[in-house]
């Protein structure tokens, strides 16, 4: 029996050593799998032995094999490093969002009064004034009905969330509800902040209801990191440091984010 032993160093890859054993087979048509004698290992090397005929060029099938291996090889590492590069591209991307977030909360601890100055025109009358009004109340007026806008979508949220289930001590629905509960009722935060904090309960709650979605996930893991920043913004003693401290990292588990 006359073989040909093909060394395969640092271990073997499936997909290349199948692009190199299907380029001996179209070329030898009488070499198959079935023509497979042995496998062995050596150190970090594989050896695999292959039965062929007696007047085969066993070189030229060494030959044909490995550069066909090396060939698929190559490509499958240019696959993983790009898809590696990807990822890290994500992550930054991600990871740039989360600060601008929490930057964003920590500007918002600012005062914030818009003023409104308004020229009057000249008339016969000796008043040429300035009057200045605040538009403060119109700012408040929208951040309470964003808030209550936002509030009432986590409501809807997390009515469609499942009950609690057997095996959990407590149930997402609830740890949610609880963390919403937490920040609307947190006095050292502004309704400003308070919206931008439901925003992201928002995208938890959706996360919940759809366990499925990577994209989701993926949000909701940066959410719970922003919320994390916003309680680290507070006092210690607040109710929403406590709710953070408790419930975020049941939430977490619970949505498989850790």
């Amino acid at each position: 029996m006359e073989t040909v032993q093909l060394l395969l160093r640092n271990g073997v890859n499936s997909e290349a050593f199948k692009s190199g054993f299907q380029k001996i087979m179209a070329e030898n048509p009488e070499i198959t799998y079935d023509s497979i004698q042995g496998i062995e290992k050596k150190g970090k090397d594989v050896v695999v032995t292959v039965e062929v005929p007696k007047d085969a060029d066993k070189g030229k099938i060494e030959h044909q094999f490995n550069e066909a291996y090396e060939m698929k090889l190559e490509a499958v590492k240019q696959t993983a490093l790009l898809e590696a590069a990807k990822e890290h591209k994500q992550e930054i991307k991600e990871l740039t969002k989360d600060i601008t977030e929490i930057a964003k909360l920590a500007l918002s601890n600012q005062p914030n009064v818009n003023t409104i100055i308004e020229n009057k025109p000249m008339t016969n009358s000796p008043d040429n004034s300035q009057n200045i009004t605040s538009g403060r109340d119109v700012i408040l007026t929208n951040s309470n009905a964003n808030l209550r806008e936002i509030s009432g979508n986590i409501n809807n949220l997390i009515q469609q969330l499942p009950d609690q289930n057997n095996d959990e001590k407590t149930s997402i629905k609830e740890l949610i509800s609880q963390l919403q509960k937490a920040i609307e009722s947190e006095d050292n935060l502004k309704d400003v902040q308070k919206v931008e904090a439901l925003e992201e309960v928002e995208i938890l709650t959706k996360a919940a209801n759809k366990p499925e979605d990577s994209k989701l996930k993926k949000e909701a893991k940066r959410s719970s990191n922003v919320l994390a920043g916003i309680a680290k913004n507070l006092p210690h003693a607040t109710k929403l440091v406590e709710g953070c401290n408790e419930l975020l990292p049941a939430i977490a588990q619970l949505l498989g984010l850790s």
